[in-house]
């Protein structure tokens, strides 16, 4: 569902923004844009926050917010612990998402370092990878031998198999992705190096 389609003026249209959105105009370098034009209207997983939404303004439009939330059947009563949430995501999180991004470019730079792997490194800008395995490899026992090594992807369907960088994948955790990543994919240890 477009979450715009549904919003009941244009301007509380204008105030619901995607991840997706967000995550793409910081990975071009608009981080005190997104922070200022956006402290309004999104939060999210990627920046630590438990939900997607907060929004801010003057009581008419915060008003007028309240009575789509309920029409929309959102009724939540522990703002203080969104708020608080909020205040992370905005102070400590948005500076940090470019090395979600650098992560994934690790990731994708050795996926493509290995015989037969399809990716496009062009795809790769902000924290997500999606690539598939050389012809010979099962996509679904790739994604179960990865997890038997402890690295969680999704499966993409016919894209692939997808994997996400977030705060919580440290350094350590993109070196471990790498070697199982080359484990699996390339088991005689073969890479384009």
């Amino acid at each position: 569902m477009e979450l715009r389609v549904a919003a009941p003026t244009p301007e509380l249209a204008n105030e619901i923004v995607s991840p997706a959105r967000h995550r793409a105009a910081t990975k071009q370098g608009a981080i005190g844009f997104i922070h200022h034009r956006y402290r309004d209207g999104l939060l999210g997983e990627g920046l630590a926050a438990p939900v997607g939404t907060l929004v801010t303004g003057d009581a008419a439009f915060v008003q007028k917010v309240r009575r789509a939330r309920k029409i929309l059947g959102g009724a939540m009563r522990q703002a203080g612990v969104v708020a608080a949430a909020g205040l992370v995501a905005f102070e400590e999180m948005i500076g940090r998402l470019p090395q979600d991004h650098a992560r994934a470019r690790q990731l994708a730079e050795t996926l493509a370092a290995i015989p037969g792997v399809t990716i496009d490194l062009e795809t790769v800008q902000t924290n997500i990878v999606v690539f598939r395995p050389p012809a010979g490899i099962d996509k679904e026992a790739a994604i179960v031998a990865f997890r038997e090594r402890g690295l969680w992807v999704s499966d993409y369907g016919t894209r692939g198999v997808r994997m996400v960088t977030h705060y919580e994948i440290d350094d350590a955790a993109i070196a471990r992705a790498q070697e199982v990543l080359v484990s699996v994919l390339a088991p005689a240890g073969r890479t384009h190096a």
